[in-house]
């Protein structure tokens, strides 16, 4: 659909120039049309005020494409010169070629292995060979003779070097086999694994033999599985002195090389049986320098062995070690859970303690679980992004917390404050602050004053205040967070059921420590929203009647204001309909409502009226909107 003017003629010709300025872009526009498989086509976006495009931008008849498809293919086999890339991407596109085509295909990447002296270059065409045309080629809708020029091209574009020739076993930690393979039913993954499990065995034996640990760098260099490249090396480098010095080996390596070593290094020693490890690693760090010999027991395994090695050397080790290593999930006894805990939170890495322990939390004592969750929300010590707490697991946390002995309400309230964004939809929740703001209404009006300013120059209590900028400004987020999150209505009781004598007293004394600390007009509007989220009636009318005798004696505009806001923002995200149909249907349920209370709650009649009318005019809008759209789109 090319919502052109210009014919297929011309756009070939355009097509032909551009190659000569642009042969990237052209190439893989050519390629586009010739890959294999469904393509679907979209418009783009017709003038409507010009006529330049008058009578053009249908869609193209078939013959059309074909030609065009075809001049695209034209210029693919006749390019100036190719390189290992543009091979790759022929020989991927070889489904969507004709067949009398598929032969020049490989005939050119005759001709270029023959000249292209780069056997790094090679390997990546032969790896692309060998996931797009290789064994299960007869699905891939080939002839025989395109399949066997297929095996000799994968055959003569061998490299002689067999860390090149063998990198592609290690590109990845999993090993790409051919899409349609992996889609056949009877495709077995445990064959799959225990043949590239013996190739790369054998890869490593013969890297290992014939470069030693010069084949092995070079491997790294390239590989995406550096850890496995070090668990094939473990296998073949057998005996107590050689495993040492390949250790040294993999901690000389420095500037890029360096993280992939200590990931090579890692493979090793997890490899290694646990009753030579203490030994490697012991003989491995005699004379090494503190610092290598930090790295060196951060890349062995995180479990309570390599703890007690550490046992042996300075409380400097000790505390680097656990500044820098990287924990790992496992089944750990409730002494080593105690143990990595105490450790982590010694060196101000609670998120680190948390990722190592997120699944037992019912095997950690009280105490720790409530240092580690309390230390998890204020201490950020961790690069950004690193061992980032998953909500579910917070609330999990807090759940194995709630209720045991030795956990008070205001404890847990204080902890749901701290998690205040990751409790949002959770399973756990905010009970016990919804609950403790319910029975104070002091802590109610600590999180308006921390949120919103005063209203005259005065000053709040010194407890209130926070002097350190950043700290003041996430409370005051979280703060406002809260107030948007509450639910709870005062005065309700374990069964739902609000008294209105408790939400009346709960009310006064909120309005009178906002007039103390000067906030009277917004914290009235907070109070309008929380009185917004309201069960209805048994009489089926909404607000219910406690609220409503509770709205009607205060009878202040800044609630009616603030529960007007809390309706508008219950409503969330919607699909929309055309026009204002939605938001009339919503007027006439308030205004329903408004009219069944304007003789006994006036006040409360009033806001649900003025909320109806705001419906009304926001159904206008939405029809004159809707009269625009269907005009500038001519239906």
């Amino acid at each position: 659909m090319p919502q052109t003017a210009a014919s297929v003629e011309e756009r070939i010709k355009i097509l032909k120039t551009l190659t000569k300025r642009f042969p990237g872009v052209v190439w893989k526009i050519c390629i586009e049309q010739i890959k294999p498989g469904y393509q679907s086509g979209h418009e783009s976006y017709r003038p409507r005020w010009r006529s330049d495009a008058s009578g053009a931008g249908q869609v193209v008849m078939d013959r059309e494409s074909d030609d065009f498809c075809r001049k695209a293919l034209d210029l693919l086999i006749s390019w100036p010169s190719y390189d290992e890339n543009t091979l790759g991407d022929l020989v991927e596109s070889l489904q969507g070629i004709p067949e009398e085509n598929q032969a020049k295909v490989w005939d050119l990447i005759n001709e270029w292995s023959q000249k292209a002296g780069n056997e790094a270059a090679g390997a990546a065409l032969r790896e692309r060979i060998r996931k797009s045309t290789t064994r299960r080629s007869r699905h891939r809708k080939l002839g025989e003779v395109n399949r066997d020029r297929a095996r000799e091209a994968y055959e003569s574009l061998q490299p002689h070097d067999p860390v090149i020739r063998h990198g592609w076993l290690f590109a990845d930690n999993w090993v790409q086999e051919p899409a349609d393979e992996i889609e056949e039913e009877e495709f077995d993954y445990r064959k799959y694994d225990e043949r590239i499990d013996k190739l790369r065995r054998d890869a490593v034996v013969e890297i290992w033999a014939a470069r030693g640990f010069e084949g092995v760098t070079e491997l790294l260099a390239d590989s995406g599985a550096a850890g496995t490249v070090g668990r094939y090396v473990a296998l073949c480098v057998t005996g107590a002195t050689s495993r040492v010095d390949f250790i040294r080996h993999c901690l000389s390596l420095d500037g890029n090389l360096r993280s992939k070593a200590e990931w090579c290094l890692q493979g090793v020693l997890l490899t290694i049986e646990e009753d030579s490890r203490a030994g490697v690693l012991q003989t491995t760090a005699e004379e090494l320098p503190a610092k290598e010999l930090t790295r060196l027991f951060v890349c062995a395994p995180f479990q309570a062995s390599t703890w007690r090695l550490l046992d042996s050397y300075d409380e400097d080790i000790r505390a680097g070690y656990w500044k820098d290593v990287f924990p790992s999930w496992d089944r750990y006894t409730p002494a080593e859970l105690t143990e990595l805990i105490d450790r982590f939170l010694d060196v101000r890495r609670p998120r680190a303690a948390f990722h190592a322990v997120h699944m037992d939390f019912k095997d950690i004592e009280t105490f720790r679980l409530k240092r580690l969750l309390r230390d998890v929300a204020t201490v950020n010590t961790e690069p950004t992004g690193h061992f980032q707490p998953d909500r579910y697991y917070i609330s999990a946390g807090l759940i194995s917390l709630d209720g045991r002995p030795g956990v008070s309400a205001d404890e847990m309230a204080q902890l749901e404050f701290l998690f205040i964004d990751a409790l949002d939809r959770s399973e756990h929740g905010m009970p016990n602050l919804e609950r403790q703001i319910a029975q104070s209404p002091a802590v109610f009006v600590q999180a308006v004053v921390f949120a919103y300013k005063r209203s005259d120059e005065g000053k709040d209590p010194p407890e209130w205040s926070i002097e350190n900028p950043k700290q003041r400004a996430a409370v005051a987020s979280a703060a406002y967070r809260l107030l948007g999150k509450i639910k709870r209505i005062p005065g309700t009781d374990d069964n739902k059921k609000i008294n209105g004598a408790a939400l009346a007293t709960w009310l006064t004394e909120v309005r009178r420590l906002c007039r103390e600390y000067a906030c009277t007009d917004i914290g009235d509007r907070c109070l309008g929203k929380l009185l917004a989220k309201a069960p209805g009636g048994e009489n089926g009318i909404w607000p219910c009647e406690s609220v409503c005798e509770a709205m009607e004696e205060i009878a202040s505009q800044e609630i009616g204001e603030g529960f007007n806001i809390g309706v508008y923002n219950s409503r969330g995200f919607h699909e929309r309909a055309e026009g204002g149909v939605q938001e009339r249907e919503l007027a006439t349920k308030y205004r329903a409502w408004a009219e069944r209370l304007h003789f006994y709650y006036p006040y409360v009649g009033g806001v649900l009226e003025s909320i109806a009318k705001g419906y009304d005019h926001d159904a206008k809008r939405w029809d004159s909107e809707a009269k625009i759209t269907r005009r500038l789109c001519g239906y």
